[in-house]
């Protein structure tokens, strides 16, 4: 049997990495696997033992013995690594997938799933927030959700509608972008000062989309792939910001009302366009996560730390931001309005069965 030759990393000190004959033969070993991520990832297979070494290989050595699978594979699950830079360099470059699109999804399913960090479903995100940039919320029928969900007699003019629009929401990129005890992270582009308004707006999953009202944002959803036909909303909020000023700061005693929402019935309209971007992404069923499984409802103890534009600070305890009563009437009445099933920790529905009881007029308060 040839001795495969692996090329190692040079550590921030510049001293290349050694394989040990330990490293040698588990590499060497899963060299003959013929789909290395599957054995990866299977029951009872110790990935540790193969992890840290493959971590001691160039990405291009990564990629000529076990291909692109291993490599995003590896990113996956070395977030936090010393040679997370250039894993992510190497997918960027050598792969048709985004390496903060890769980190994101794999942060998130590591809150979410820990210890195992799946590559199906960290490209099942990757998927959604692919084509959530690529523009498929253009292809969901607003004027007729905003039609189907005013909560009035009359018709809402063209004018009106064309004031309205879908936007793609994604986490701002970096590291420290998402906070572990609330698996959330900022909004890019929404969160900071912008003219008279503090945002201070969040996203409980890595991809979703907004509702915005002549450009500024109303309505939040976020989502996440659940299970293979599965699309899961795990946030549906109203944005009501700051008032800000730059000589004075963010003013927590001002809030702006969320205009935009007053005529309508808005969660029936964001539930009703998750179902249409579910039926885009070829997925038939749409899942909320009830009241009770919200995490914005629990307090987290120990001393908790952020990253504020580049400075670190204590937080402290986490204290629930949301009551089980509210978080139960902002998922699981609405899902109940409209007719969904309830299942553990959710609720679910057919896609195409959201849609018709939307337009049906059916709808979630």
């Amino acid at each position: 049997m040839n001795v495969l030759v692996f090329e190692t990393q040079v550590s921030s000190d510049g001293i290349p990495e050694q394989l040990t004959n330990q490293d040698q033969t588990a590499l060497e070993v899963l060299a003959t696997e013929p789909d290395v991520t599957a054995y990866l990832e299977q029951p009872g297979v110790n990935k540790h033992e193969y992890l840290y070494p493959l971590r001691k290989l160039t990405p291009e050595s990564i990629l000529g013995v076990y291909g692109t699978k291993a490599l995003v594979w590896l990113c996956a699950n070395n977030t936090h690594g010393e040679y997370e830079q250039s894993l992510a360099k190497a997918i960027d470059t050598y792969t048709p997938y985004d390496a903060e699109q890769i980190h994101q999804a794999a942060v998130w399913e590591w809150f979410h799933r820990m210890p195992v960090v799946s590559l199906a479903n960290v490209l099942d995100h990757h998927e959604v927030m692919s084509a959530l940039r690529g523009g498929i919320l253009e292809d969901i029928d607003l004027p007729r959700l905003l039609d189907a969900t005013r909560n009035t007699d009359q018709p809402m003019s063209d004018k009106r509608m064309n004031d309205y629009a879908l936007t793609p929401l994604h986490i701002q990129p970096g590291r420290h972008a998402m906070v572990r005890d609330t698996r959330s992270g900022r909004i890019d582009g929404w969160f900071g000062p912008g003219g008279d308004r503090f945002y201070d707006a969040w996203l409980d999953a890595p991809s979703g989309f907004g509702l915005t009202y002549k450009n500024k944002l109303q309505a939040i959803t976020a989502v996440a792939p659940g299970n293979k036909d599965e699309l899961v909303v795990h946030q549906l909020q109203g944005v009501q910001p700051y008032g800000y000023s730059a000589d004075k700061g963010r003013d927590k005693s001002k809030r702006y009302s969320t205009r935009g929402l007053a005529p309508l019935t808005w969660r029936s309209l964001m539930i009703g366009a998750t179902a249409e971007l579910a039926q885009n992404l070829c997925k038939d069923v749409v899942v909320i996560r009830n009241g009770d499984s919200n995490l914005w409802t629990r307090q987290y103890d120990g001393e908790l730390s952020e990253e504020v534009y580049g400075q670190t600070r204590k937080t402290g305890v986490f204290q629930p931001h949301l009551s089980i009563s509210a978080a139960r009437r902002t998922y699981d009445k609405p899902a109940r309005e409209l007719g969904f099933e309830s299942i553990p920790k959710g609720w679910k529905l057919a896609a195409d069965q959201i849609i018709a009881n939307v337009i049906a007029g059916r709808r979630a308060g």
